[in-house]
This record gives structure tokens, C-alpha cells and sequence, in this order.
């Protein structure tokens, strides 16, 4: 049985949702980071607390794990011991033998540079630096042949040049918790139709081209309702979620994320911005409605006057992707590839 420690952030729930499709017979899958009110998942060691306690926490870790695992799966690059101890806690697990592999998910690989020459849209988000990502590289390629990266755009950034074998492995999602797809469709009768926006991060979203053509639509006299989801849990997204007609996912980063993949599994067709740079790594079944901020309006304006059986042929397509392409099995087979190439 090999054994596997997922570390040390748990975005957007992944690490949750692999740790527990991975686990089988011939997989002994563990995690390490902070549990947060927005994720159900907890981990089995605890990282959070004030910055003593969760400095400590991760010390306490450290001398738990070191070497006691076959591969560590370093989540956004992150380690136990990251900033201040040049993350001491990797550097010895690959010296005694053991394998360290980063994953990358999103703004800790993405670089500025090459985002503006693919997307005329792009805006820096998140503190994402050039120098920081290249530094990033040069150090987990002194330790790994190996690279996840969980984003199709990173596919472009060259990463051969760092590593041996790069990995695609996307966002997983877990459809045991979406089973409510039945009764989720667009109801004919509805006078209103209900579109919906998270602006978890607006800048990213692209929440401003987001507000601006809403604005347009109901100045123009269209009648729908439109709902921006803050400040509320997850399980109330979700219901919302449920609610929606259409739900619109970001404008500005030019790639799909969590929140797409949600509304996706609930049966509902999702509206975002796909830059047409990495359409070339996904399948054509993709059933994103692609728009970017100039021609937003005029798409939702097309989507909001459709009928009903629209709703529900992109509604299903979109369940059909979501179970192909993301789901947490899918993912895990993926991942157990991996531990064996390893």
C-alpha cells in the first residue's frame, strides 16, 4: 500500500475531494492543512489557528510526516515549512528518498507576461509576479521530475523547460453531493428567468463587465432577475445555485473554475470567458456559453429571450462534461496514474 500526505492548502476543497476519492485498498491518502467554514472537509492533521498555534501545528507536523509517506502531493506549491524555512520539510523527504510533487491550481503559477499577450482582458489578480513564479519553478524542478498543473492555460507556459513530466490533472468535483440535477431545469411558465454571479474575488470575475451588462439589459428593458451570491455558505450557494436559470462564471481570467464546475454538475448552463488560446486542450463537448466582456450583453440578451428547451439541452450537456471530464473518480484514476509513474 503506498501512502500519500496531500499538503497544505486546501483550495477550492480539492485536496478534500482527492483525499477521499484516492483512499481504496491500495491507497493509504492523508491531508494536512486548515479546515475553513466554506469547506466541508477537514483534514487529519489540523494546520489552522492564530499564527503561533498554526506555526506550531505545522512543526507538530513536520516530525509526524517526515518521511512516513511515499509521495508527498504539495498543493499550489505550498509545503509545512514554506516561506521563512525555504520549505525544509520537502527538501529532506526527497533527501531520504521520498518523492515531493507540486500541483499548481491557479494564480501561484500564473504569469503576468504571458497572460497579456493571450488575453486582451487580463488583469494582475492575486499578486502574481513573473520573478515569483519563475523562482517558484526553479526550485520544485530541483526536486521533482514531476509537475501537476491543474489549469489548461498553464499547458502553454513552457514547463518542459523545468520538468521531465508534465501532468494536466483538472479540478475534481464530487457529484455524490449534486445529485438535486433532476430537479434543477428551467421551468417553462417562469415569467422572470434568474441569472446568478459570485463575485468571490470581483477583480478576477470580472465582475465590473459582469454589472455593466446587466445594467444594459434592464435599461433596455429586458425582465429578468439577477442575483450576485457574498457573503453566504456554501450550502447556501448551492441553493441559490439551484434557483438559477443561468449562471455566470468570470470574465476576465479566461478559463472556467469551481464555481462553473458546481453549476455545471447542478444542470444548469453556465455563461464565461474561455480565451480562445486554450480552447485547443479541451474537447468540443466543452458547453461553456464562450463570451468575452464585449460581447456579454449581447449573449445574455440571446440566452435570457430563449425557451425553455435550450435551458435544459445546454443544462444536460453541461451535467454530461462535468461527469466525463471532472468528476472525482475520473480525477482520481488520473492521480493514481501518476502514483505509479512516480
Amino acid at each position: 500500500m503506498r501512502k500519500i500526505l496531500h499538503l497544505p492548502f486546501n483550495l477550492a476543497s480539492q485536496i478534500g475531494i482527492i483525499n477521499d476519492a484516492l483512499n481504496d485498498d491500495m491507497i493509504y491518502s492523508t491531508s494536512a492543512f486548515k479546515s475553513a467554514q466554506i469547506s466541508e472537509y477537514t483534514p487529519d492533521f489540523e494546520l489552522s489557528g492564530t499564527k503561533i498555534v498554526s506555526i506550531f501545528r505545522r512543526i507538530n507536523c513536520f516530525v509526524k510526516t517526515v518521511g512516513q509517506f511515499d509521495v508527498y502531493l504539495h498543493h499550489t506549491g505550498g509545503s509545512l515549512l514554506s516561506n521563512h524555512l525555504g520549505h525544509i520539510d520537502a527538501r529532506i523527504n526527497v533527501k531520504i528518498g521520498k518523492k515531493c510533487v507540486p500541483i499548481f491550481h491557479g494564480s501561484e503559477l500564473r504569469r503576468p507576461s504571458i497572460e497579456i499577450e493571450t488575453n486582451p482582458f487580463y488583469e494582475v489578480t492575486y499578486d502574481e509576479d513573473d520573478v515569483k513564479v519563475l523562482k517558484t519553478l526553479e526550485f520544485w524542478s530541483s526536486l521533482s521530475n514531476d509537475v501537476v498543473v491543474c489549469a489548461a492555460s498553464f499547458l502553454d507556459y513552457g514547463l518542459n523547460q523545468y520538468f521531465e513530466h508534465v501532468h494536466y490533472i483538472p479540478i475534481a468535483i464530487d457529484l455524490s453531493k449534486y445529485s438535486e440535477v433532476s430537479s434543477s431545469k428551467v421551468m417553462s411558465s417562469a415569467k422572470k428567468k434568474k441569472v446568478v454571479h459570485l463575485p468571490s474575488h470581483p477583480q478576477a470575475k470580472g465582475t465590473k463587465y459582469v454589472r455593466a451588462a446587466i445594467k444594459d439589459l434592464e435599461s433596455d428593458g429586458l425582465d429578468f432577475d439577477y442575483l450576485e451570491l457574498t457573503g453566504i455558505p456554501h450550502s447556501e450557494v448551492k441553493k441559490e445555485l439551484l434557483k438559477a436559470d443561468l449562471v455566470i462564471d468570470q470574465m476576465m481570467l479566461g478559463d472556467y473554475g469551481v464555481l462553473a464546475l458546481e453549476a455545471m454538475a447542478l444542470g444548469k448552463p453556465v455563461v464565461g470567458y474561455i480565451k480562445p488560446s486554450i480552447l485547443k486542450h479541451y474537447s468540443v463537448e466543452l458547453p461553456i456559453i464562450n463570451c468575452n466582456p464585449n460581447t456579454l450583453k449581447l449573449t445574455l440578451s440571446d440566452w435570457l429571450t430563449n425557451d425553455s428547451v435550450q435551458y435544459e439541452k445546454r443544462g444536460d450537456a453541461s451535467r454530461r462534461y462535468v461527469e466525463k471530464y471532472h468528476a472525482s473518480d475520473v480525477i482520481s484514476a488520473k492521480y493514481q496514474d501518476l502514483l505509479k509513474s512516480l
